[in-house]
């Protein structure tokens, strides 16, 4: 047979390549053109499709004899180009799995799913960009007889950022036990992880159109590791904290609220309407202020218009009367929502009427190592705590109201069994630590959920799932280190009160999590052996 040649055009560049053998098939043609085009052009190119200079695309299965004539003018398609043409058609996602890269690169994503050319495509990623794309022809995977893996997809690239490697790949399993049944099995490992993550998705086959079934994790990008390194015993330092029961003192001459009224000779009289709401100060000068407020009405039995022109206060302590470093007149809006101001005072109250003040006292609590923060009477006042506010009026007549301030509620230590009443949720781990000075109980529970450790305790949470325990151990591992702290609300050691996490690596693998929990009275560590997540 006589030789052939065609006319190949790339882009601006034209070649004419002469067909010695048109009895192969067209996949041979696009090999010789891409050598002849390297040599042409100074680089490397690599070409993947071939088209009619009019835009049929040949397959490179057919016969060449079959498809092109002589002096054809052809276009080929380079790999870049016929990829970023592919992304228009691929219909339907049928799975996907991603791999981070600890070291800072790129997150890495390969998925499978249905091509509108009745094929299935298989893509692998780097963030958002679609790094390399293969496709498998549907026909040709049903006409596959014999059982076994057939790769179409294959990937093996280097991270831009971190400059590990990575790799993809993509097999078509074909098994004929029982009747026929096609998998799509994907593998990926990005330049962190021990092994690769390996799933596996059964094709479902109606013999009209292929869809997807169930996605069954295979293999773990981590190996399950016990360490042989024994673990501390748990380390406890410090009292317990324990359910308060309040004893009262008697105070016969202070009536309770309901009914209680000042005396004195000024005609302004004070009733007291509401119990004594204690709460806390933001600490000024090193010094915290346990406040005293009480609701009262002012009546005026005079007839004519009196003033409030000062207010003191006094607190009874050692059997004596002490007084308050500040007092403070205002108005109650809300609950614990009070506006006060200082002196001076000119508070009219006009005769035969009433008004509604609130009354405020505050106490320095010196040697509090921080804020007493339940409302309560802090500690080291006596409780109950009498209190007398005495107002002076314009005449320079006083009168005095002797009050009681009490807990509002007798002390409540939080337990594993209340929380996990409370919030419908059974603990795997319970950590605490008490406070006996400030009445006040650290603490930490631990539940595994959704393959995660959920880390909880008062008003903050902390998840951990298997990627971020790896990440950890692989950073410590780089740092050559044994144990590494945790990221923690409450990682902050300051002395006074915190919660410190820590991981425990052997092997460049993650083993152990060190719990410490530290107060002013007390001191707690625990080391748990991580679950299988």
């Amino acid at each position: 047979m006589s030789n052939q040649r065609v006319k190949i055009s790339y882009g601006t560049e034209r070649l004419l390549v002469p067909i010695t053998k048109t009895s192969e098939p067209v996949d041979k043609l696009l090999l010789e053109v891409s050598q002849r085009f390297s040599a042409h052009m100074g680089e490397e190119v690599s070409f993947v499709e071939v088209r009619t200079h009019d835009g049929y695309v040949i397959s490179p299965k057919d016969i060449i004899s079959d498809v092109i004539r002589d002096s054809d003018p052809l276009v080929v398609v380079d790999y870049k180009s016929w990829a970023k043409d592919q992304e228009q058609f691929l219909e339907q996602t049928w799975g996907s799995i991603s791999r981070p890269d600890f070291a800072g690169g790129y997150l890495k994503w390969l998925q499978v799913g249905y091509h509108k050319h009745n094929k299935i495509y298989a893509s692998c990623s780097l963030g958002k960009d679609i790094v390399h794309i293969s496709v498998y022809d549907i026909v040709t995977m049903r006409k596959t007889q014999k059982p076994g893996n057939y790769q179409f997809f294959n990937f093996y690239g280097i991270d831009r950022d971190s400059y590990l490697p990575w790799n993809a790949t993509v097999d078509l399993i074909v098994d004929c036990k029982d009747k026929k049944t096609y998998y799509l099995e994907l593998q990926l490992k990005s330049g962190t992880d021990h092994q690769s993550l390996i799933s596996r998705i059964e094709l479902i086959d109606d013999g009209f159109k292929i869809s997807a079934g169930r996605q069954t994790l295979i293999q773990k990008a981590f190996v399950d590791y016990k360490s042989d390194i024994p673990l501390p015993p748990p380390i406890i330092k410090g009292p317990m904290l324990t359910e308060l029961i309040e004893k009262e003192k008697n105070f016969t001459d202070i009536k309770p609220f309901e009914g209680n009224k000042s005396e004195g000779d000024s005609p302004l009289q004070v009733f007291q309407i509401e119990k004594v709401y204690p709460d806390e100060s933001w600490k000024r000068n090193d010094i915290i202020y346990n406040l005293f407020m009480v609701n009262v009405r002012v009546e005026n039995s005079s007839g004519e218009q009196i003033y409030i022109t000062d207010i003191s206060s006094q607190y009874y302590v050692k059997d004596k009367w002490v007084d308050c470093e500040y007092s403070l007149i205002g108005e109650k809006y809300g609950f614990y929502d009070y506006s006060f101001s200082g002196a001076p005072y000119n508070v009219p109250v006009y005769g035969k009427d009433s008004l509604l003040l609130c009354l405020k006292a505050e106490i320095a609590i010196k040697d509090a190592p921080q804020y007493d923060k339940l409302r309560r009477v802090h500690q080291s006042l006596p409780y109950p705590l009498p209190l007398v506010f005495t107002i002076t009026d314009n005449h320079h007549k006083t009168t005095k109201l002797k009050v009681l301030c009490y807990h509002h509620d007798p002390l409540k230590v939080i337990t594993q069994q209340k929380k996990e009443k409370e919030e419908k949720i059974k603990y795997d781990w319970w950590f605490q630590c008490d406070d006996t000075i400030c009445l006040n109980r650290l603490w930490l529970g631990v539940y595994i959920k959704d393959n995660q450790l959920n880390m909880v305790t008062q008003n903050k949470g902390r998840n951990l799932d298997e990627d971020e325990l790896y990440k950890y151990a692989w950073t410590a591992s780089k740092d050559k280190l044994k144990e590494i702290s945790i990221e923690w609300p409450d990682t902050q050691k300051d002395d006074t009160q915190y919660i410190t996490i820590d991981l425990l690596v052997d092997e460049k693998k993650p083993y152990a999590l060190h719990f410490t929990l530290h107060t002013f009275t007390s001191h707690y560590e625990e080391w748990k052996l991580l679950p299988t997540l």
